[in-house]
């Protein structure tokens, strides 16, 4: 079964089936991405996170704070004014979208 996007808030978690992680530097760290309204973070425990410096690569605006984030085994992205979601084991590039009105850009 694929991997859907995931959304939490401002913060989407796209899979990227296909993709090495062996080509990425990445460190074991919480995942944390303060929310831009509230100041509340998004946190996921324990994954292992590079820093995108290219995120068009990817099809994502630079300025998006993209992330790519590896999820070895299935977790918890919380935040304290959203419903807890489960992220399966995989791949994923991180990044922020913005509320322009009805618009949403960075999707």
């Amino acid at each position: 079964m694929k991997t859907p996007v995931i959304h939490q808030g401002d913060i989407v978690l796209k899979p990227l089936n296909g993709v090495s992680q062996l080509k990425f530097a990445f460190e074991r760290k919480d995942f944390v991405v303060q929310g831009e309204r509230t100041g509340h973070n998004h946190i996921m425990k324990q994954v292992l996170v590079s820093e995108l410096t290219r995120p068009q690569t990817f099809g994502i605006r630079q300025g998006s704070e993209a992330r790519l984030i590896h999820v070895e085994q299935e977790t918890e992205l919380t935040h304290p004014q959203h419903e807890t979601v489960k992220v399966p084991a995989g791949l994923y590039v991180t990044y922020r979208v913005r509320d322009w009105g009805q618009a949403r850009f960075g999707d």
